[in-house]
């Protein structure tokens, strides 16, 4: 590995160099089960209390209450720029590319009972003949109020090793938040949206042959930390996992190939901030 780098690094001429990019704007309409869900179900709340959480129609009246309305398309403009440099020994690739949305389409909130709205104004949409809104204790719809910048980098390098090959491959991907309303979208539903996924992501696979019938192949990925709030909101750690196959050729365009992912068996964190006893 280390005389393929050296020969990388050396002063012959480069065989290929290319680059490319593009411009682009897009939309894409929310769907039907974004605009008109109703689905009520009896979760475990704080104390261990159940509660009827929902998610809601934004057009419903209890959420025009906290600032619900019709939803509109997602607006995207998309940039990306590349460059591909292959080499006798090695191939490279590098890809940037920015991604931003206009009325992006999300969960907003989760709204209370008795904090974000009233028990008098349940009252009056149940008299209005809104029975459904009588059953909601905490809901949530979905929302346009915010917008957003995505921007990130792909980097690969293949390079031939002894009877194989090695692959090198790496991802960054950042959202932020860059407009919203505050009202709609809180500082989790944010991070969610920010943090939600891991940031960086790679992996690392070397391929050999053994004689005219054998091969391995050895593989490992790196997922970077990430944020969730699902049971309780917690980030949880990076991690390494490692994937081992061997394969055999039979006859010609045909073979068995047997492989185990995660062989070191790499657990995910257990869960520390959930509510109610002895979460695993």
């Amino acid at each position: 590995i280390a005389d393929t780098f050296k020969e990388l690094l050396s002063l012959d001429p480069i065989v290929d160099l290319r680059v490319r990019g593009s411009y682009s704007t897009g939309f894409r309409a929310p769907t039907p089960g974004q605009q008109n869900a109703f689905n009520v179900t009896t979760e475990f709340g704080e104390n261990n209390t159940l509660v009827n959480k929902g998610t809601i129609p934004s057009t419903h009246a209890a959420a025009g209450l906290v600032g619900g309305k019709a939803l509109e398309p997602e607006k995207s403009k998309n940039f990306t720029v590349g460059t591909v440099v292959s080499h006798a020994v090695a191939s490279i690739t590098f890809d940037y590319f920015n991604i931003k949305v206009e009325d992006r389409l999300a969960p907003s909130k989760d709204f209370q009972r008795g904090t974000d709205i009233t028990e008098a104004q349940i009252r009056q949409l149940v008299a209005e003949g809104i029975t459904s809104a009588g059953n909601l204790q905490e809901f949530r719809f979905f929302t346009n109020e915010f917008e957003t910048s995505t921007q990130g980098i792909d980097v690969i390098l293949t390079a031939p090793v002894l009877d194989g090959a090695l692959s090198l491959a790496y991802n960054y991907t950042g959202t932020t938040v860059t407009k919203r309303n505050p009202d709609i979208l809180d500082d989790t539903r944010v991070r969610l949206l920010e943090e939600g996924v891991p940031r960086h992501r790679g992996n690392v696979t070397l391929t050999q042959g053994i004689g005219d019938s054998f091969g391995v192949l050895g593989r490992v990925n790196y997922y970077g930390p990430w944020y969730e709030n699902a049971v309780g909101a917690q980030t949880y750690s990076d991690a390494f996992l490692v994937d081992l196959e061997v394969s055999y050729a039979l006859v010609e365009n045909l073979g068995i190939t047997i492989g185990v992912n995660n062989v070191l068996n790499v657990e995910p964190d257990n869960i520390t901030a959930a509510e109610g006893p002895d979460v695993p």
